[in-house]
């Protein structure tokens, strides 16, 4: 049941709406700033991996230059101590034959001549030594 009606007229207007998006460029350039940086990073990323792949390069190859380092210098003290071994050893043969002791003048001389010998011409001071001990036997 209606109790009340009532009728309206509507007239039609001419609208005009005029929206304007100001918020769609200015997405878009922060959208292509975004793309611009990620580029960036990537060629950032990029040079770290680079620098860490030279630096990985460079301590492999330091580490082997240092364990080959080592490894000579270990083999020089190992060559030096036996020279130094071998000269004393020939000296105390001088020694035993010429019946003097390693602390008097007279060894002193000898081992200072045999180290001039080995300094001065194309023998070592342990082969001069050597020959102390052969004209030592022969007197």
């Amino acid at each position: 049941m209606i109790l009340w009606k009532r009728k309206y007229r509507t007239t039609a207007l001419p609208l005009t709406v005029n929206l304007t998006d100001k918020f769609t460029p200015k997405l878009t350039a922060a959208g292509k700033q975004a793309l611009l940086f990620k580029a960036q990073l990537k060629n950032c990323n990029s040079a770290a991996d680079a620098i860490d792949s030279g630096l990985a390069k460079a301590a492999k190859t330091a580490v082997a230059f240092g364990a080959a380092g080592a490894a000579a210098v270990s083999a020089f003290a190992v060559s030096s101590l036996n020279t130094y071994k071998d000269f004393q050893q020939s000296m105390s043969n001088v020694a035993g034959i010429k019946g003097i002791a390693q602390t008097s003048d007279e060894y002193k001389k000898l081992e200072e001549a045999a180290r001039n010998a080995g300094k001065s011409t194309t023998k070592t001071a342990q082969e001069s030594a050597d020959a102390l001990s052969y004209m030592a036997s022969r007197i």
